[in-house]
């Protein structure tokens, strides 16, 4: 009976050996697939619209008024009004740092008013004035470019710097003398000047595509001049100045690319033998 058992004991052995001997002929089963590669997207890139509101705070510098013939006067004041501002544009977002755009924009009417004053007893108790009324309108096209300065809880400062032109129309300025009954005009005009800008502001990412703006804009916008002539038709007055304006605008920017950044891809599955 012993050795029954034994034998069975030993045909047992000699059975699981030759199991574990065809398991080591067997191949290794193949490694897991790796994860799909996903290429990085464009860093932010694509082209853009935009729309922007404002409003235009005038500022004139290096004034000068030159009678013909020579007269005697001193100029006492002298201010350009405020404008609303309604700009489009296009541009392209380069990359999560740098865009540039194109921009062209109307400026509402802004009211031109001066003084002078001279010295003339027979026609005046203290001196004699000279109002001037006028009006002025801007078309402004520039090339800009912004440098974005990172983001943060999906707010993006930048800065800018513009380049173009201005269509400056300047209206007829009427010249009244209240105490003499005198008047004068100039002729209207308009022509075309060199525009420069610098710009400073914010976006605020509203969705995946759609920012909102908030930015200050120093413009200029070079040189103004107008001609008025007295009717009395023997003189005439020159005003010249130059005109730049501080500028507070809102505006929207519209991406037509998807500028959200790809997912990482997911760890290899690692199996344990």
């Amino acid at each position: 009976m012993g050795s029954v058992k034994v034998i069975a004991l030993v045909s047992a052995m000699a059975i699981g050996a030759i199991g574990v001997a065809q398991a080591a002929d067997m191949p290794l089963p193949p490694p897991p697939p790796l994860a799909p590669t996903i290429e990085p997207a464009s860093d932010f890139s694509g082209w853009y619209i935009r729309g922007d509101v404002g409003a235009a705070f005038a500022q004139q510098s290096s004034f000068e008024a030159i009678a013909t013939p020579a007269v005697p006067f001193t100029h006492d004041y002298d201010s350009v009004g405020n404008a609303a501002i309604f700009g489009i544009g296009a541009g392209y977002q380069f990359n999560s740092w740098f865009r540039a755009d194109i921009t062209g924009e109307y400026r509402t009417e802004m009211k031109y008013r001066a003084t002078d004053s001279y010295a003339d007893a027979t026609n005046c108790t203290n001196r004699c004035l000279d109002l001037y009324t006028g009006k002025l309108r801007q078309s402004v096209f520039l090339a800009n470019g912004y440098f974005d300065l990172g983001t943060w809880y999906n707010v993006t400062p930048y800065v800018g710097v513009g380049l173009g032109t201005t269509y400056k129309q300047f209206g007829s300025v009427d010249d009244y003398n209240p105490q003499t009954g005198g008047h004068g005009v100039s002729r209207a005009s308009d022509k075309w000047g060199f525009a420069w800008a610098l710009m400073a502001g914010a976006s605020f990412s509203m969705t995946q595509n759609l920012k909102f703006d908030v930015g200050y804009r120093y413009l200029n916008m070079g040189d103004y001049s107008t001609l008025i002539v007295c009717d009395c038709g023997n003189s005439t007055q020159e005003h010249k100045f130059k005109l730049a304006s501080h500028d507070v605008r809102l505006g929207l920017r519209y991406m037509f690319t998807d500028t959200a950044l790809p997912l990482e891809p997911a760890p290899p599955l690692v199996r344990k033998y």
